[in-house]
């Protein structure tokens, strides 16, 4: 995300589509954070005096959740494992 937001990507943009996939819900979810840090922002500059106010929890509406995410067990590899003396 930080090497698109300084353009330091390049102009072709098919490698990293064919590469990696985002789940679609990621820019709803995003702007919400974003939309959230401003409100902080915005708190924070109108009161630079005081504390600052604990932060808000980010809401994630159920429709934009993602499925639980199934880890499968891990097997130790031998091949990986093997010490050398």
């Amino acid at each position: 995300m930080e090497l698109a937001y300084e353009g330091n990507l390049g102009e072709d943009g098919k490698p990293f589509v064919d590469r990696y996939v985002f789940p679609r819900q990621i820019d709803e979810v995003l702007a919400l954070e974003v939309s959230r840090l401003e409100r902080r922002r915005e708190r924070l500059r109108s009161q630079p005096a005081k504390p600052a106010p604990p932060n808000e929890d980010l809401v994630i509406p159920e429709r934009l959740r993602l499925k639980e995410w199934v880890n499968p067990p891990r097997e130790p590899r031998p091949e990986l494992n093997m010490r050398v003396t």
